[in-house]
């Protein structure tokens, strides 16, 4: 049955985004039809309803203010603007970010072949420059950072390295789908308590997928090492940080540490709440609503919640300069999660000395109220909330408790099953979070102060039996090590020498090599070492990153002045980037201790019916120290 005054037939347009239309069917020109169906025929089912949706709001809404004598306008000049301004985020030039994976696959093979044939046919470097960047800002993308510093040896090489790779090219369109959804969806105001929490249902589909298509390639790639076991990818990450549940409970583990340290130290604990101006916020809840309810701010001004994050990061930044120059020093943790409409807000618990902790609010409140809109209505209480912690009602870590599940997995919370809006689960709104956090690009976790959980996650692959482990000649190392074996944060923390002093002066740092081939009979000068890895052998010297001569890359290979026998570490990454080496263990007081003993090759699982043997090399696999 179709709508009255609707085509039979829009052809690429789903049944329900039509029957959407047709509510408003009767205030369209024939012509219309043609418009819409043009805008939406290549977009997903559920874009083209969400889109339909838009575009009958926005017809009512108009319809009332010609009522009201407001709008004299014609119906559908409004509401084709706003359709053709959404439909402008998803195609850019000749990318539809709407296409499935495989489109956007044989598309950035299409744009790493153009670079290419610019790369290699353009001999002056000024006009090549220009024309890579102009295929850049084409579809507004940023110039890379390079990873290394570039000098006029090295030239350009490692960014025109990536315009040559179709990988780069696919990883730059996914962040770009993610990103130009998200932002459609929040100029329409679809997310928000009560409609899609935190971010779009598009975006935390694309992560489970992700999440499903990563976990099938790393359980189709096996680990096998010096003592003949094999083990998948996807089981040695399920023994690691990367497995949610052992995440969150290090961060427990860490945060319950630096409460015990500020009771050694009688340090005071505050949790504190930064907050955005209004212009930051899509949406604006209804106060005392029985269900949730939103509406659009008025204030806002299309920031996005990258913009959010950087003004938070900024103030920040601005707060700890300032706490410099006074002498006050803080440690603790910062988590940022999002308001129900996808804007940031940080959680911050930090410890001070019971001396400073009012000047350190003073400070704070200055930098996120008087320097930005003070005159804003409740700027002064939202920018910024302090909250002493009483040890009487309940632990600092406990605060953060809710929160640390909540941007995670939403477990270990005992009986709270529920978000703060009373609707979605704490399971489903964990999911939403980190699909926002992966789709904005913002970093959720970060320790403030302290020693390195680098250092302590290397102490707890060694033990206090180890033989590398001399309580006589190293007590540090021994009261390190115990403490990590234990998961006492607290005693490792003052092991490092205590929560404030600067990582430069700590006993113990992570140690980095750069490994390359060894040198053949040719002698040492002059040699070409590959960027390729080899296996380590114990009984080289170790040689430190910064102590390593300095490596230029020449047409075809890489060349070094004067190297010893033997360089660990990957001295390049694939792109020709100089490479920040691979942990090997730790320097204790300018010792090597070698927490990474195994040399793992990395290789395409052995199936029924493949070709593929436990000796079949994966194409571009790299023997890495783990």
């Amino acid at each position: 049955m179709t709508v009255p005054n609707t085509p039979h037939r829009m052809q690429g347009v789903v049944p329900q985004a039509v029957e959407i239309l047709g509510t408003v069917a009767n205030d369209l020109a024939p012509g219309t039809w043609n418009f819409i169906q043009e805008n939406l025929c290549d977009l997903d089912p559920g874009q083209q309803r969400g889109l339909a949706r838009a575009y009958v709001a926005t017809i009512k809404r108009c319809r009332n203010e010609r009522l009201e004598g407001v709008y004299k306008g014609s119906l559908e000049a409004e509401a084709n603007t706003k359709l053709r301004e959404y439909r402008a985020h998803y195609q850019i030039h000749d990318l539809c970010l709407t296409g499935s994976d495989r489109d956007l696959k044989d598309f950035s093979l299409e744009r790493a072949a153009e670079c290419r044939s610019i790369i290699y046919r353009e001999e002056d470097e000024g006009r090549l420059l220009r024309r890579v960047a102009a295929v850049l800002e084409r579809y507004g993308l940023e110039w890379p950072s390079p990873f290394s510093k570039v000098d006029e040896r090295r030239d350009l090489m490692p960014l025109l390295n990536r315009f040559k790779c179709n990988r780069w090219w696919m990883r730059q369109i996914r962040r770009l789908q993610a990103l130009e959804v998200e932002r459609v969806k929040r100029l329409r105001g679809d997310v928000g308590a009560g409609r899609q929490l935190y971010c779009s249902d598009w975006n935390v589909k694309r992560l489970a997928r992700a999440i499903v298509r990563n976990a099938q390639t790393l359980a189709g790639v096996e680990a096998i090492n010096d003592d003949g076991e094999v083990f998948t990818l996807d089981e040695l990450q399920q023994v690691g940080v990367a497995n949610p549940e052992i995440r969150r409970s290090e961060l427990m583990v860490r945060m319950r540490g630096f409460e015990e340290v500020a009771a050694k130290y009688g340090h005071k604990g505050e949790f504190w709440t930064f907050t955005t101006p209004s212009r930051f916020h899509r949406m604006t809840k209804v106060k005392n609503s029985k269900t949730p309810k939103v509406f659009k701010n008025p204030n806002w001004d299309g920031s996005c919640p990258g913009a959010g994050q950087d003004w938070l990061t900024n103030k920040w930044a601005s707060i700890r300069s300032k706490f410099d120059r006074e002498g006050i020093r803080c440690y603790g943790f910062r988590i940022a999660e999002p308001h129900h409409d996808g804007t940031p807000h940080w959680h911050l618990l930090l410890f001070f000395h019971p001396d400073e902790a009012a000047q350190a609010r003073k400070i704070a409140r200055h930098y996120l109220w008087k320097t930005d809109s003070p005159g804003e209505p409740g700027a002064w209480r939202h920018r910024f909330n302090s909250k002493a912690i009483d040890p009487e009602k309940g632990t600092a870590a406990g605060y953060l408790a809710k929160y640390v599940s909540k941007n995670i997995n939403g477990t270990g919370l005992g009986d709270l099953e529920s978000d703060e809006d009373g609707t979605t689960s704490l399971a489903e709104s964990a999911n939403r979070v980190r699909s926002w956090a992966s789709a904005w690009g913002i970093r959720q976790f970060q320790q403030i102060g302290g020693p390195s959980v680098t250092v302590w996650r290397e102490l707890r692959r060694l033990g206090p039996e180890d033989d590398q482990v001399d309580e006589e000649e190293c007590g540090a190392l021994w009261e390190a090590v115990t403490a990590a074996d234990q998961g006492d944060w607290c005693s490792f923390v003052i092991a490092m020498g205590g929560p404030s002093i600067p990582r430069s002066a700590r006993p113990l740092k992570p140690a980095y090599w750069i490994q390359s081939r060894p040198i053949g009979a040719e002698g040492v000068g002059g040699v070409p070492i590959g960027t390729d890895t080899y296996r380590y052998e114990p009984t080289q010297e170790p040689v430190q990153t910064d102590s390593v001569p300095k490596v230029y890359q020449g047409s075809e290979s890489v060349h070094v002045a004067e190297v010893p026998a033997f360089v660990p570490g990957r001295a390049y990454t694939e792109y020709g980037d100089l490479s920040k080496g691979k942990v090997f263990g730790l320097w204790v007081l300018d010792k090597p201790v070698l927490t990474r003993l195994q040399t793992w090759i990395i290789q395409l699982a052995k199936t029924s019916g493949s070709d593929w043997g436990l000796n079949q090399r994966r194409e571009g696999a790299a023997l890495d120290l783990c």
